[in-house]
């Protein structure tokens, strides 16, 4: 199963990247205007490029972890069509609006916010292109990567050095630990599984309670996170995704809550989070 993987550099790209090397998954990765070793450059607007890239490489699977671009994307999708490839999409949560309660993957589209609003017109342009030919993965509040302004990474060197964490103790979403979207999706990839899927966390937090549980697990000092006066967000204030479907193609245990995929970067290399205490 060959890989073409469209934005290596990003959090998601790069977990995808790291998961394809554990599963030893023959890949190709891009970037396009942060260079990195081992990557190719392209730029996913420049259609002829694209074109160009998949037809020299051959993939069995297309993968955009790119930001949400809906006329670039339109163009990839025809492009992988005229091949024998499978496409993936890694959308967002905040793509079924607000939610009063647990919103199942065939339900209709209501995104609240820009980005939403450009993820949902890239899951469409994709369905159009490739009806059975799609693999939707839907995820968010992805934590746990190695990036520098990865959410826990972040959170760590904040209450390293002391400083008080105002965070918001309203909006819900369904924090997911990244290893493990990483290799949700090369699962669902290497059994051809197609459709749109909700891959995100078993558990509903608030910013104020995911910070309180890293504080904890880490051994940190939790009184140092506290509430902040609500304000207006860009995106939806309730996120909850039925998560049935993904567990029965993936198992129960696919996902770990927050505080086991919290334990698993405290307890691996220090060089994932360099300000990581060990509790």
């Amino acid at each position: 199963m060959r890989l073409l993987i469209l934005g290596g550099t990003g959090r998601i790209g790069s977990e995808l990247i790291a998961a394809a090397d554990r599963k030893h998954r023959p890949h190709l990765a891009t970037y396009c205007n942060r260079p990195r070793p081992g990557l190719t450059p392209l730029d996913v607007r420049d259609g002829d490029g694209v074109r160009e890239l998949i037809a020299d490489y051959d993939p069995d699977a297309v993968v955009w972890a790119a930001p949400a671009l809906p006329d670039a994307i339109g163009e990839v999708a025809h492009a992988v069509a005229r091949t024998a490839a499978h496409f993936v999409l890694v959308s967002g949560d905040g793509v079924l609006g607000e939610c009063k309660t647990a919103l199942r993957e065939e339900d209709e589209l209501n995104p609240v916010g820009e980005r939403a609003a450009a993820q949902a017109a890239c899951e469409q342009a994709v369905r159009a292109a490739l009806p059975q030919r799609h693999l939707i993965a839907r995820t968010g509040f992805v934590f746990g990567t190695r990036s520098k302004g990865d959410p826990l990474n972040q959170l760590v060197r904040q209450l390293t050095k002391g400083d008080t964490v105002l965070a918001d103790d309203e909006a819900v979403r369904m924090p997911t630990f990244a290893a493990d979207f990483a290799d949700a999706v090369l699962t669902l990839v290497s059994r051809q599984v197609t459709g749109t899927f909700h891959l995100v966390g078993p558990e509903r937090h608030t910013e104020f309670s995911f910070a309180r549980t890293v504080a904890m697990v880490c051994g940190l000092d939790a009184d140092l996170v506290q509430t902040r006066a609500a304000f207006e967000t860009a995106g939806p204030t309730r996120v909850v995704l039925d998560r049935f479907k993904a567990m029965s193609a993936l198992g129960r245990t696919a996902f770990r809550s927050v505080g086991d995929g919290v334990r698993t970067v405290r307890d691996r290399s220090r060089v994932a989070v360099p300000a990581l205490k060990v509790a």
